[in-house]
């Protein structure tokens, strides 16, 4: 008896295993990683992507530089004398640079005393103050007195105790010139030039109480 061939069922069959031959051959191509050195792959990213060299520290960019720079708000500024006597002799229309236990200096002071000017003299005793050398050794420098006090009036510097006391009951005079009317003596001020001094003097208090307690609070804070 003659065997009969279904071709289309043998054709069906050849279709379907050769479909999973191809994706048998498909899933071990993706499973088969070419290994590749690592040395290999450093050297290609070398050749298309310059690294910088910061060993010598001479192209380090300024925010790599920054990182270790002490922050500005911690860097001490270095004493400077002449800020330190502009800035007082701006702020006191008379203010004198003795030292404590100078006979000179209380001379002066008590000269100063004596007339009652407005606003009052100030004076400094330098070897009480941090910096007392570079104070005294800009003052001598700038004004070419070596001795103290050294009394400025109007900005300038007008002598020591001994000039002073030259000028016996001219000093009034002198010191209104000097300061261009700024310091005049009290017995010379008005009623109302007294009240309204009062009233600063007053105003200035209340400030410096409040400016007190607000920094307790933040110290308590």
């Amino acid at each position: 008896m003659r065997r009969s061939f279904n071709f289309k069922q043998i054709f069906k069959k050849l279709f379907i295993i050769g479909g999973l031959i191809a994706a048998v051959f498909l899933i071990y191509d993706q499973l088969n990683f070419r290994t590749v050195d690592s040395n290999d792959a450093i050297s290609s990213i070398k050749s298309d992507v310059e690294i910088p060299n910061y060993s010598d520290g001479s192209q380090i960019p300024d925010y790599m530089q920054g990182a270790n720079q002490v922050p500005v708000d911690l860097i001490i500024e270095e004493y400077n004398p002449r800020r330190f006597v502009k800035e007082s002799v701006k702020y006191y229309p008379i203010c004198g640079f003795g030292k404590s236990g100078c006979p000179f200096t209380k001379r002066a002071k008590e000269l100063f005393a004596k007339f009652q000017f407005y606003p009052e003299p100030f004076f400094y005793d330098l070897d009480l103050m941090p910096h007392f050398e570079e104070n005294f050794d800009y003052l001598k420098k700038v004004t070419n007195i070596q001795t103290v006090p050294n009394i400025f009036i109007g900005g300038k510097s007008r002598g020591g105790c001994t000039d002073m006391e030259e000028l016996g009951d001219d000093l009034p005079a002198h010191v209104y010139r000097w300061t261009r009317g700024k310091v005049r003596l009290l017995a010379d001020l008005s009623e109302e030039e007294l009240r309204s001094i009062k009233e600063a003097e007053q105003e200035a208090e209340m400030e410096a109480a409040e400016a007190a307690v607000a920094n307790n609070e933040q110290d308590e804070q």
